[in-house]
C-alpha cells in the first residue's frame, strides 16, 4: 500500500474513512442470506447510506474552495433522528401560531441534518411570520439548492422578496413557483396563491417604477421626514437595521430604500455603513441632509454646517478678541440662544428667497436656482450653531491657555448634548474637557471625563492617549501600557505613539517586578488586568502562562464568534460581534503582561 506523500487533513481524513466503511459495509451485506423482502430493505437503506455518504463528500469538496463561506450550521451534529424531533415540534408550534419557537426548533433541525430541503424550507415558513425577510429567502433558497423541483420552497422566497419590496425577484420567484406547481397540482393552494402573489409583485413592480421617478425628485428637494435626535433603543435600532439592510439589498437602485438604510446605521452609530448607504442614494437634499447627521454625531460640527449650506456662519457669533474671561464665559453661554435665532433668521437667505419681488426695480429678474432647504436642515443646523459657537469659543480659550474657559465651553456643549443621540460629539467633548481639566491638574475628574468619551466611542484614539498620560501621571503603569497599546491600534502610523507605547512597557516591568519582589501579582493589580482575566473566564489568584492564557482565548473565542450567532437574529449577532471584539482585545493586552 502506497502511504501519502502528506499527512491528511481532517477532511480528506474524513473522506477516506467514509470511504472505507462503506466498502465494508457493502461487502458484509453481499454475504448475508436475507430473503425478498428483506434484501430489498437492505439494498433501501444502502442506497440512502449511498446518498448522505455522497452529501458529506460533497459538503467537503465544497468547504476546500478558495473563496468558500461557511455557513450558519456548519457545526452541527449530524443526527437525523433528534433532527426530525425538532422538525415535529417546530411544526406543531407554527400550526398553533408561535413562530418564535418554531423558528428556533427548525434551526435546531437544520443544525443536525442541514441536508434536508423540508427543515431550510419550513425555517423559511417561520421567518416569514416574524417579517425577517432576509433570513427566509436566504433559507428558501437552500430548500430550492436541495430540492430544485419544490413549489412550495420557491413559494416562500418569493413571499420573501415581496415582503423585501423587491418586486422585480418577487415576480421571478413567483413565475417559478408557478411553473413547479401546475407541473403537479394546478389547481392546488400552492398554484393559487402563485397566481394572487404573481399579480400582486407585477403591480408591485409598475409601481416601483413610477415612485423612483418620484424618489429622485423628492430626493432632490429633501423631502423625505429628519431624523430623531432622540437615541433608540439599541434592540429597536438593531432590528431596525436588520429589515433596512434586507430591503435595501432587494433594492439596489431605490432611494427610499437606501434612505432608510442610512438611517437605520446612524441610529445604531455604524457610521461606514451608514456613508455607503447615503452613496446609493440620488444625489440632493437627502443626502447632503444625511452626510451632515453622520458628520457631527461623529463629533464634526463644522463638516456638517458646511453640508447644511451654513458654512462659515456658524462663526458670526464668535467671543470677540478683547473680551476678560468672564464676559468669554458668559458670551458662550449666550452664543446658545443668540446661535439658535440666527441660523433661524438665516432660513430666508438659505432658501435663495427675498422680500422683494423678483423683477422689482430693487431685483432683477432671475433663473431659477437649487431648491430651497427643507425644514429639517434649517432646524438641525440651528440646533448645530450654539455648539459651534462654544467649540470656537474653546479654540480661542486654548489658544490663550486659558483651559477653565477650554472646559466651561465643552461643559456648555455637553449640556446642550443631553438626551441626544450624538454619541461621537459627546466623546470628543468630553476627551476635550479632559484635556482641559489635565493641564489644571484635575487628575481624577479629567480620568472621569477620558473614561466617558472611551465609554461613548471606545476606539477614539485622543481619548485613548488621555487616558494613557493621566494613568502614568497616577502611577498605574500596567493600565497606561494597556492604553498606549489600544492607542496605538486606533492610530497605527501616529508620530510617538510607539514611542510612547515603549517606555510605558518599561515602566509596568518595572512595576510589575517590585510588586513580584513584595510578593504581589503585578498581573492583577490593576482595573484594567482585572477586567481582562475576568472577561478570558481566568480567576484573578490563579497563575497565568502564555499556554493557559492561550487556551483560555480559544475557549472565549470559539463561544463569542459572531458566525455561531447568525441564526439567532441580527441583535444577538451584533451583540457577539461586540463581545468578540472586547475578547481579541483582552487577549492581546494580557499576551504583553505575562512573563
Amino acid at each position: 500500500m502506497e502511504l501519502p506523500s502528506r499527512p491528511l487533513d481532517e477532511g480528506e481524513a474524513g473522506a477516506v474513512w467514509r470511504s472505507h466503511r462503506l466498502r465494508t459495509l457493502e461487502s458484509r451485506l453481499q454475504g448475508l442470506d436475507l430473503g425478498d423482502e428483506q434484501a430489498a430493505e437492505v439494498v433501501a437503506l444502502l442506497q440512502r447510506v449511498r446518498e448522505e455518504t455522497a452529501v458529506l463528500d460533497a459538503m467537503w469538496q465544497a468547504q476546500r474552495a478558495p473563496d468558500y463561506q461557511p455557513r450558519w450550521w456548519q457545526d452541527g451534529e449530524l443526527d437525523r433522528e433528534r433532527a426530525d424531533r425538532h422538525n415535529d415540534a417546530g411544526t406543531a408550534a407554527l400550526a398553533a401560531g408561535n413562530p418564535g419557537p418554531a423558528f428556533e426548533e427548525f434551526t435546531q433541525a437544520i443544525r443536525l441534518w442541514p441536508s434536508s430541503p423540508a427543515y431550510h424550507s419550513n425555517r423559511a415558513a417561520a421567518a416569514l411570520k416574524l417579517a425577517r425577510f432576509g433570513v427566509a429567502a436566504e433559507d428558501a433558497r437552500d430548500a430550492l439548492r436541495l430540492d430544485p423541483g419544490s413549489a412550495r420552497a420557491a413559494l416562500r422566497l418569493a413571499k420573501a422578496q415581496a415582503g423585501s419590496r423587491d418586486p422585480a425577484a418577487a415576480v421571478e420567484a413567483y413565475s417559478l413557483a408557478l411553473q413547479l406547481a401546475e407541473m403537479g397540482s394546478p389547481e392546488g393552494s400552492t398554484a393559487r396563491a402563485a397566481r394572487r402573489g404573481l399579480a400582486a409583485a407585477r403591480a408591485a413592480l409598475e409601481s416601483a417604477d413610477a415612485g423612483r421617478v418620484r424618489d429622485r425628485a423628492e430626493a432632490r428637494r429633501g423631502l423625505r421626514a429628519g431624523i430623531p435626535r432622540r437615541p433608540l433603543a439599541p434592540e429597536a435600532a438593531a432590528a431596525a437595521l436588520e429589515s433596512a439592510r434586507a430591503v435595501a439589498g432587494a433594492n439596489p437602485g431605490s432611494h427610499a430604500a437606501h434612505a432608510a438604510l442610512a438611517e437605520a446605521a446612524i441610529a445604531c452609530g455604524r457610521w461606514e455603513d451608514a456613508g455607503a448607504a447615503v452613496a446609493g442614494m440620488d444625489p440632493g437634499l437627502d443626502a447632503d441632509y444625511l452626510r451632515a447627521e453622520v458628520a457631527w454625531r461623529r463629533g464634526d460640527v463644522a463638516s456638517a454646517l458646511t453640508l447644511l449650506g451654513q458654512g462659515g456662519q456658524s462663526g458670526a457669533a464668535a467671543v470677540p478678541d478683547d473680551a476678560t474671561d468672564g464676559s468669554r464665559r458668559a458670551a458662550g453661554h449666550e452664543a446658545m440662544t443668540e446661535g439658535s435665532r440666527s441660523a433661524a433668521e438665516r432660513g430666508s437667505v438659505i432658501d435663495g428667497q427675498d422680500a422683494t419681488e423678483p423683477g422689482s426695480p430693487e431685483q432683477p429678474a432671475r433663473t431659477p436656482g437649487p431648491p430651497p432647504l427643507p425644514d429639517k436642515m434649517k432646524d438641525l443646523a440651528a440646533f448645530l450653531a450654539p455648539i459651534s459657537v462654544l467649540l470656537a469659543a474653546a479654540d480661542a480659550a486654548e489658544e490663550e491657555g486659558i483651559q477653565e474657559d477650554v472646559a466651561d465651553a465643552c461643559g456648555a456643549a455637553l449640556d446642550h448634548l443631553l438626551a441626544c443621540a450624538g454619541d461621537g460629539l459627546r466623546a470628543v467633548l468630553h476627551a476635550r474637557r479632559g484635556a482641559a481639566r489635565a493641564a489644571r491638574n484635575s487628575l481624577d475628574s479629567a480620568l472621569e471625563d477620558a473614561r466617558a468619551a472611551l465609554w461613548l466611542a471606545p476606539g477614539l484614539a485622543r481619548a485613548l492617549a488621555l487616558q494613557a498620560r493621566l494613568l502614568t501621571r497616577l502611577g498605574r503603569h500596567t493600565e497606561a501600557f494597556l492604553a498606549w497599546r489600544q492607542a496605538e491600534r486606533a492610530a497605527p502610523g501616529t508620530p510617538g505613539l510607539a514611542a510612547e507605547t515603549a517606555a510605558a512597557a518599561a515602566r509596568c516591568a518595572a512595576q510589575q517586578a517590585a510588586a513580584a519582589a513584595t510578593g504581589g501579582s503585578g498581573l492583577a493589580s490593576s482595573d484594567a488586568s482585572r477586567s481582562a482575566l475576568s472577561t478570558l473566564g481566568i480567576e484573578g489568584g490563579a497563575a497565568v502562562t502564555h499556554a493557559s492564557l492561550r487556551a483560555a482565548y480559544r475557549r472565549a473565542a470559539a463561544t463569542w464568534h459572531p458566525d455561531k450567532w447568525g441564526g439567532r437574529g441580527e441583535e444577538a449577532r451584533l451583540a457577539a460581534e461586540e463581545r468578540f471584539k472586547v475578547v481579541q482585545l483582552a487577549y492581546e493586552e494580557l499576551q504583553a503582561c505575562v512573563s
